[in-house]
């Protein structure tokens, strides 16, 4: 602190100059010719990424149990696992505290501002700092969650259907039938039982190699791409029956800003669905993530409201709070960080820094 009170003092020691500093309220104006500075303010953001597992149930689903004995999903769904917390505070001027200097006659009013801005302790208006990142959010590769069926039998086949022709005889007219050959697709159940009779024939052929029993079995490495290459024949196979599921990464960003004057205080920072992912504070959709803060000491401030008679440079220095990030009963993070709104707001005699 000592350190930063020199290097105030050191700025404002411009002889001939009569400091005037007055708060800023939601009306007025600044004066030609003045700074205009914030006290600074601590934002708490949060990063939160999330596993996102997206399942599109297979073409042939409904007949996952009849053809292979197995059970599946009949429905596309997404389930969200959180994978990583963290918590970042970053400065920021606070709209709510701004204060106009009007240093006179002083020749260096600017080189003056950007050194005593350079310690921390105010800020200019609209001042922001920290990594913010930019959300993100992954979806499945088309490719990735399409299907195909790439079973060796032809998808039409020959069908006998039998047309009647009208013939003019002797005695009238009579219908007689005539039988013909016509292509027509197979239906979704026929195309199934297919696919799983090449299930079981590609689970046959592995057996035969594996057991010795196969004509002409491949050695070494031959084996084992031809083993390879079954198994991923059969889970593209199993993906008709039982579906595809993909895992992607979606990252957000939330930001708690303590109130001043608060030493306890708790917030919902955003809210959490294994179905729906992360949502904002105001969906209750999804369970609460609070974050609680607790300062560590009371902190005593002066009073910056209004204009005083003799000129004050306002500052502020943080407070360390205790931060806890709770899911529940379960804690996700527990910090100690500087909040600057929580901690005292100081004063120095501009006429004073001045002579």
């Amino acid at each position: 602190m000592k350190k930063i009170l020199a290097s105030v003092i050191l700025c404002f020691m411009v002889p001939e100059a009569m400091a005037q500093v007055s708060h800023l309220s939601g009306s007025s104006q600044p004066l030609s010719g003045s700074v205009v500075y914030s006290l600074p303010r601590t934002a708490i953001k949060l990063k939160v990424e999330v596993v996102k597992e997206s399942y599109v149930e297979g073409p042939y689903a409904s007949y996952a149990q009849k053809y292979l004995s197995i059970n599946v999903p009949r429905r596309a769904a997404s389930s969200y696992t959180i994978e990583s917390i963290s918590m970042m505070p970053v400065q920021e001027s606070d709209p709510s505290q701004a204060f106009m200097l009007n240093i006179g006659s002083t020749k260096n009013a600017s080189a003056n501002f950007l050194a005593f801005s350079s310690e921390g302790l105010i800020l200019p208006i609209g001042y922001q700092s920290g990594d913010f990142g930019q959300a993100r959010f992954s979806n499945p590769p088309a490719d990735v969650m399409s299907f195909f069926d790439m079973n060796s039998e032809p998808n039409f086949v020959n069908e006998s259907a039998v047309f009647y022709n009208t013939v003019k005889t002797d005695t009238g007219f009579v219908r007689v039938p005539v039988e013909r050959a016509q292509l027509v697709e197979k239906n979704t159940e026929k195309k199934a039982e297919e696919v799983a009779n090449t299930i079981f024939n590609l689970r046959k052929k592995r057996i035969e190699l594996i057991t010795g029993e196969a004509d002409n079995i491949p050695s070494g490495d031959g084996l084992r791409a031809a083993l390879e290459e079954i198994q991923r024949l059969e889970e593209e196979y199993l993906s008709l029956f039982i579906g595809k599921t993909y895992s992607g990464m979606e990252t957000c960003y939330f930001d708690v800003i303590p109130a001043a004057g608060q030493n306890k205080q708790s917030y919902i920072a955003f809210r959490f669905s294994e179905t729906q992912g992360v949502l904002p504070s105001g969906n209750v959709a999804g369970r609460p993530i609070i974050l609680e803060l607790q300062s560590e000491k009371n902190a005593q401030s002066v009073d910056t409201g209004g204009a005083s008679k003799t000129a004050q440079i306002f500052y502020r220095v943080p407070q360390i709070v205790q931060a806890l990030l709770m899911d529940g009963q379960k804690v996700l993070i527990q910090d100690r960080i500087p909040v600057l709104q929580l901690g005292q707001t100081l004063s120095i005699p501009a006429d004073a820094l001045m002579r």
